[in-house]
């Protein structure tokens, strides 16, 4: 059903730095994909420096609260009928927006901050409601499960005060006895996430007792996956997991 989503955005890497460039197609079934989780930080200038490490450590309360917040939002938006005020978790919302405006001020020594340019998210939610309508899925009886991804920081010393931090990853829901999930990224503004873009939603081939399999399996690949030639490295990544 990523076919149905609306255009996203789409990034190229060019001496070094991460910008957006131009629109173009979604790519289908690329969960956890390093160019998703650096889209995170779309629209600004940022150069990332030093090695790559992959953590495990346990997440805090804090952060497994702020991770629950956002994928409440996401999935109460998602069984709505898209009408109203966009989610204050998305940057579609005045909430959403002014909070990544506070975090570029913060983040970035000197700059026009980007958090201007907003993405639909609320847009893509809600054709992905009507992609699962169409499918006879009945979302009212849609039950949420988890949320699995891939957090990590980015920091430049020439342009930052200090590292941002990117998420990626799946929220897993169930619906007529299959299992989907949504790709989105996101942004640690101050103690919550701000969804940035909301890539697509697709089936995942696994049962609900497996989800944490499955995006563990999704985690390894992310590991597996070679920096490309002026890719921003990726600093301190690590898996996350939080049942919902």
């Amino acid at each position: 059903m990523h076919d149905r989503m609306k255009t996203g955005m789409r990034l190229q890497f060019e001496q070094g730095v991460l910008r957006t460039v131009y629109p173009t197609e979604r790519e289908p079934r690329r969960l956890f994909s390093r160019l998703v989780l650096l889209a995170a930080l779309a629209g600004l200038a940022v150069m990332a420096a030093g090695a790559t490490h992959f953590l495990h450590s346990p997440l805090r309360a804090k952060d497994t609260e702020s991770i629950l917040r956002m994928a409440s939002g996401v999935f109460d938006a998602l069984k709505s009928n898209g009408s109203g005020d966009p989610t204050s978790v998305c940057a579609d919302s005045e909430a959403g927006a002014a909070l990544l405006r506070e975090d570029d001020k913060r983040l970035f020594k000197s700059r026009k901050p980007a958090a201007d340019n907003r993405r639909p998210c609320m847009e893509s939610l809600r054709a992905i409601r009507e992609a699962l309508m169409n499918e006879g899925i009945v979302l009212e009886q849609a039950r949420p499960l988890a949320f699995g991804g891939v957090e990590a920081r980015i920091f430049d010393a020439a342009t930052m005060n200090e590292a941002a931090r990117s998420l990626t990853g799946a929220l897993y829901f169930s619906a007529n006895d299959r299992l989907y999930g949504i790709e989105l990224t996101a942004r640690r503004c101050g103690d919550q996430y701000i969804v940035l873009d909301v890539w697509n939603c697709l089936p995942v081939e696994a049962a609900p007792a497996d989800i944490e399999a499955h995006a563990e399996r999704r985690y390894e690949q992310f590991r597996g996956e070679p920096a490309k030639p002026g890719e921003p490295s990726i600093k301190r990544p690590r898996r996350l997991f939080v049942p919902l």
